[in-house]
Parts: structure tokens; sequence; C-alpha cells
């Protein structure tokens, strides 16, 4: 098993030049390098899959089978994720047979749970500056459109995203993003003209997946209703259902959204 991961991950830095010693792209005037810190089999599906550091982050990416041509961003909930993906073993099948870089952060930031334990969690300035820095090595390294983003965003993911990352970076990075069980309003007045730039806006859909039972069910409503009135086009699911909090299947749903904004399709 060994040797066919040493294969596999020869093979792949040879197509794709995700080497640790090349230099990837360039992110305001500095040079950013997407360098392998570890590889590994991702759980379930046992695809190669790749662990660097970017952004102060640490960052899990599976290449597709075929020229990348899109690039797909996952945002865990509080408490992070395994960074071998077994959480989203369908996304990373998804994202390898459809030519999309599959991109899982940990978050940079911490919150104290009441047992005293610190947990992954996003925050504001930092980790919208260090997706900045991830989204660029990625883009810029594959020529990949920044206007095209694939997005699923679960929880405190979806809080951040709505919260945080569309109103200071929205004009930047556009995505039809997959928001699971959270949401709330911009924590702040946009740092970019949303009507001015409603080409930027309208590149933008946002789809809510939730249920009625979900204990975060008003900031939802509020995310929805505060996103629609500012033109973005905004979804909910067809029939709501009295979920709890993420009860949802939300990865195959992703997967079923996601189809819609898949550039290369097999």
């Amino acid at each position: 098993m060994k040797n066919r991961i040493s294969c596999l991950v020869l093979v792949l830095l040879g197509l794709y030049g995700c080497s640790k010693d090349e230099e990837t792209g360039d992110n305001q005037g500095q040079a950013v390098e997407i360098k392998v810190k570890e590889e590994f089999l991702t759980q379930v599906t046992q695809d190669p899959g790749f662990i660097t550091e970017l952004g102060g982050m640490e960052v899990s990416f599976v290449l597709p089978k075929g020229e990348p041509k899109q690039l797909a961003l996952y945002l865990h909930g509080d408490g992070g994720t395994h960074p071998h993906l077994g959480a989203v073993y369908r996304q990373v099948e998804y994202a390898r047979n459809h030519n999309i870089i599959l991109v899982v952060p940990t978050a940079n930031a911490f919150k104290t749970r009441e047992s005293g334990e610190k947990i992954p969690s996003w925050a504001k300035v930092q980790d919208t500056e260090g997706l900045s820095v991830i989204l660029d090595a990625f883009i810029e390294k594959y020529d990949l459109p920044a206007d095209k983003l694939l997005v699923e965003t679960v929880s405190g993911g979806s809080h951040y995203y709505t919260n945080e990352f569309i109103h200071r970076s929205g004009d930047t990075y556009q995505a039809a993003a997959f928001v699971v069980c959270g949401g709330y309003r911009a924590s702040g007045g946009f740092l970019w003209d949303v009507q001015a730039n409603s080409e930027a806006r309208d590149k933008h859909h946002i789809h809510f997946d939730y249920g009625t039972g979900d204990f975060l069910l008003k900031n939802i409503e509020e995310s929805i209703a505060f996103y629609s009135d500012l033109g973005f086009r905004v979804t909910v699911p067809e029939n709501l259902g009295e979920e709890l909090h993420c009860g949802t299947d939300y990865s195959q749903g992703t997967i079923d959204f996601w189809e819609n904004y898949t550039l290369a399709k097999e």
C-alpha cells in the first residue's frame, strides 16, 4: 500500500507541479508556495490526498484525476474536521471525477467550550486573510476562475461565510455556496459596494440547507432575508423539513447543488 501511495503521489506531483520547492503564484507581490508536508490516502475512498500549510492554516486537499478546471472549498463547523477527509468522502469522489480541486482548511482561530477544551472555530479578519492566501495560491497555480468557486459550509463555517467572508471578500471571490445548518447577517458594512458592483454580486448563489428544528433557525432566516434584500441570489429547500441542527443529507445535497455549477462534466 505504501508503494502505491508513493507512485500515485509522484504521478500527481509530476502532472500538476505541486512540489515542495516550486513557487505557485503571487499574493500581493509575494510568492506563495504550496509545499506538501504530508501525503495520505483519504478515508473511505482511498484517494491520494495532501496536506500543506497556507495562510497560517493547515490545509488538506485532493487533486482531480484530470486537468484541474475549478476550485471547491469546504468550511468546517466548530471543532474542525478530520484532515484525511472522511467526513467529505462523497465530495472527494465528486471532485476527483469532475476536474475539481477540493480544498479543506482548518481554522486558525479557537473557541473554548464549557469543558475548557479549545476547538478550531472560524473568526473574522485573520481567517479571511488566511483564506485569501489559500484561494489565491490554488487559483494562480492552476489558472482557475475566482468567480466560479464551489463552496460548502457547515454550522460554524456557515455562520462565518455569511457573517464575515462575503462582505469582506465577495467582490474578489464569487461562489455557488451550499450553506448548511447556519448563517447570519453580515457583521458590519460591506467593504465593497454591492449595488455598484452588481456584476460580482450576481455571480453569487447562496443556497441555505436547514430544517425547522434547527436551534439556529432564527439566525438562518435572518441571513436569508438579509442577502435577499441586497439582491443576492438566495434559495432555500423546496420541501423544508423538520430536521434538527445539521440533520439533512447535506453531503448529497451539496453534490446535487454543485452539479449545476460544475464546469467540466464527465
